[in-house]
């Protein structure tokens, strides 16, 4: 449940199992923009909150303008709060592409965005009221062209109709109040499954209440 739009783009995002993913450990001091510890494609960050106020820096290089931004904390490790807050900025370091406080896991944060400038992407992670230390957080990213995108195959409303996942974004649309999409992929026991829905894909502003299950 992300609270930004992404014009023309998808609806659903899979990631790889988090499990799966090779971890980049924060390097400290990251509590500026220029001091930002480097976020590479396929990497899960790992990160921590050490005192009240602390606040961590994060980036990805190298991107486009017009490529669509995905990006989610997992805090339910974190103690003794596990509440996040997430902006995602521009190459500028000032220009919001997206923020949110708990549209994540439990009080975690996730958000969906559109660059508007080319180059670094920088996420800004600190605890919701600065007021807590946090033991533990995953960052994980990604940055899809547009064109990265496939649509749902319908009718695909059961287990035996789904929709192979196929693309980094899989859009969908609902016919009907009751109508439900089901897409599939696969996973090994024991991994750990991100999926954040856009829930204004046209941008036009006017959201659509979505639930996410993974059976």
């Amino acid at each position: 449940d992300t609270n930004n739009s992404i014009p023309n783009s998808s609806a659903v995002l899979f990631r790889p199992p988090l499990s799966a993913l090779p971890v980049q450990y924060e390097s400290e001091p990251n509590d500026t923009s220029a001091t930002a510890t480097v976020l590479s494609a396929g990497l899960c960050g790992s990160g921590n909150i050490k005192a009240a106020g602390d606040v961590d820096f994060w980036f990805t290089p190298s991107n486009v303008t017009g490529q669509n931004l995905y990006a989610m904390l997992d805090s339910q490790g974190g103690a003794p709060s596990g509440d996040t807050f997430l902006r995602a900025l521009g190459d500028d370091a000032s220009t919001l592409i997206a923020l949110d406080d708990d549209s994540g896991p439990n009080t975690s944060s996730a958000i969906a965005g559109t660059l508007a400038q080319s180059g670094s992407v920088f996420y800004r992670v600190n605890e919701d009221g600065d007021d807590s230390t946090m033991s533990l957080y995953r960052l994980i990213s990604i940055i899809a062209r547009s064109s990265d995108l496939d649509a749902e195959v319908e009718p695909n409303g059961t287990t035996g109709t789904a929709t192979p996942i196929t693309a980094a974004q899989m859009s969908g649309t609902f016919s009907a109040p009751s109508d439900v999409d089901i897409y599939s992929f696969s996973a090994t026991a024991g991994d750990g499954i991100a999926a954040i829905v856009n829930n204004n894909p046209d941008g036009d502003g006017l959201f659509t209440e979505t639930i996410v299950s993974i059976i």
